[in-house]
């Protein structure tokens, strides 16, 4: 019993000291930040208590340089990167959906149509505020939509929607989080969007840093259960 005692005491005291804090950057678009930065901060406080997130605005335009310069340290991104240095791995695919206020359009309604799509005023969302894939892919079946502002931030549709009767079309991760703020409600698109691939991007000096593989691994386990449950 003595020796027990012993045994356990020891054992405490052997314990891993507690680590240090640590600041993990992750770069990614603010589409990606509405739809999933709440669980990733609360699967980073599960599994790396000692880790700070910070979340870093960038896309597949700039990832690579930010990752070069160590702005970031994971970038989750559409596309992939074609840089060397640069490891990737696929997170999965999104499409696109409608997102506006319900309080302009009756629920029997139903979808969308296309005569209706056309006839609504759009709110564009894109990194070049001018024009967007909607543009593209309506301009393919010779159709135009009609657009009077635009912004080059997902985060700045609660507000720009709320209280009329703008639509605006945006991934549809993004759409499924306004909706649960419970003051919008989307729609599929009337015409087909291609999906597009994401993923997830470091540097490979990243590998020194064991926090990052870490939390590496938790955003690769994350996208797959999300993909297993739709």
């Amino acid at each position: 019993e003595a020796l027990r005692i012993v045994e356990e005491t020891l054992a405490s005291v052997g314990d891993e000291p507690a680590q240090p804090l640590e600041i993990v950057r992750i770069g990614l678009s603010d589409d990606f930040e509405m739809a999933y930065g709440a669980q990733i901060i609360a699967l980073a406080r599960e599994q790396l208590p000692q880790t700070r997130l910070v979340f870093r605005q960038t896309n597949s335009q700039m990832a690579a340089a930010a990752l070069h310069d160590h702005e970031i340290d994971l970038a989750i991104t559409s596309g992939s990167i074609n840089d060397a240095r640069i490891r990737h791995l696929s997170l999965g695919s999104a499409d696109y959906a409608i997102v506006f206020d319900p309080a302009f359009r009756a629920k029997e309604q139903g979808a969308f149509t296309l005569d209706e799509f056309l006839a609504r005023e759009h709110l564009l969302v894109s990194f070049s505020g001018l024009t967007g894939i909607t543009d593209e892919v309506l301009a393919e079946h010779g159709l135009k939509r009609t657009v009077h502002a635009a912004t080059t931030h997902f985060s700045g549709l609660p507000f720009l929607l709320r209280g009329g009767d703008r639509i605006a079309t945006i991934p549809s991760h993004a759409a499924a989080a306004l909706c649960r703020l419970g003051m919008f409600a989307s729609s599929p698109c009337p015409v087909a969007f291609p999906r597009y691939a994401f993923g997830l991007s470091w540097h490979f000096e990243a590998l020194r840093r064991p926090r990052i593989m870490k939390m590496r691994y938790l955003l690769s386990a994350m996208f797959k259960r999300l993909d297993a449950t739709g």
